[in-house]
């Protein structure tokens, strides 16, 4: 069961023992307005794979804080930081360790703050210059495939709808599909790259922007796990036939990418595999080899081909029926 948040530290376990503090740093982050419905849904995949790798370890559940941003918000972060700093100074009195996860890419001032902790951190597709060890997803390489399979079929204009550029995710998607075009030679289309938030609502603010005007986009990347539910409603609403009219790809997998109609091709990785090298991380760090050099853990992408792309339809758009 996850302890109670208390106002005085708790005594730190011997080596090998921790105690998990997840779910409890979740809920304060929602109240502090730190992490929205599609953060809380990237924590609860994170979670999975940090009790259980405490679990195969023989270890008692661990005191670990996951902080996490809302990494949607890049505009409005300074805003934010005296919030991340508060859930930080919490997190240093009840914690044993910290994962932090997705925010900007780097923050001197948090640096400095996560340097006077004297806590082991692993950041959580977040990289930050100071040594601490990171576990990354390569959604680069995701988004790249993507835009490649686009490109291959014949589409010239592929959309990407992904978070800000300010946080790793969204930074490293635009680059994949950046560099796809380049290596097929052919000019990125101007306008097609919306970059801003995690959330549903968003995409389906912006797919429903792209496919209003005359000469919309072929195909659209959903750039993030929650934005695949935006692009789908809008093309509904704008009655855009898939794949016939337009080709989807989402980065993530999830069970709504499976079950649509039709089935959505995916750049999907393991998230529940980036909770466990985190806590196999962190318990590193718990352990007499604390020392050691920062580790960087990069996990693979792969494409999964299914039935929502097929090459572009010549001459006007048509509606679904």
């Amino acid at each position: 069961m996850t302890p109670a948040l208390g106002t005085s530290p708790a005594p730190r376990p011997p080596a090998g023992h921790a105690r998990l503090h997840a779910p409890g740093s979740a809920r304060r982050a929602n109240r502090s307005g730190r992490a929205g419905p599609a953060g809380a849904a990237r924590l609860r995949q994170y979670d999975r794979g940090i009790p259980r790798t405490c679990s195969a370890r023989g270890l008692e559940a661990a005191r670990i804080g996951v902080a996490l941003g809302r990494g949607d918000d890049g505009d409005r972060r300074v805003h934010q930081r005296p919030v991340e700093l508060e859930v930080l100074a919490a997190f240093a009195r009840r914690t044993d360790a910290l994962m932090l996860a997705l925010d900007s890419s780097d923050d001197a001032i948090l640096r400095q703050r996560l340097q006077r902790l004297g806590t082991p951190v692993v950041m959580m597709e977040r990289e930050f210059s100071g040594g601490w060890d990171a576990v990354l997803t390569d959604h680069a390489g995701g988004a790249h495939a993507a835009t490649r399979h686009l490109l291959g079929l014949g589409h010239r204009r592929i959309a990407l709808i992904t978070a800000s550029a300010d946080v790793r995710p969204g930074a490293q998607r635009v680059l994949g599909y950046t560099r796809a075009f380049a290596e097929a030679k052919r000019e990125m289309p101007a306008g097609l790259v919306r970059c801003g938030s995690f959330d549903s609502d968003f995409a389906f603010r912006e797919a429903s922007s792209l496919l209003s005007p005359r000469d919309p986009p072929t195909a659209i990347i959903a750039g993030g796990i929650q934005l695949l539910a935006g692009v789908l409603r809008a093309a509904g609403l704008h009655r855009v036939a898939i794949p016939s009219r337009l080709s989807v790809v989402s980065c993530g997998d999830t069970d709504l990418a499976q079950l649509a109609s039709p089935p959505v091709t995916v750049a999907r990785w393991d998230v529940k595999a980036v909770g466990r090298a985190a806590a196999e991380a962190v318990l590193r760090r718990l352990d007499a080899t604390s020392d050691a050099a920062p580790v960087r853990v990069m996990l693979e992408s792969e494409l999964v081909l299914r039935a929502s792309c097929a090459a572009p339809a010549a001459g006007p758009r048509s509606r679904a029926r």
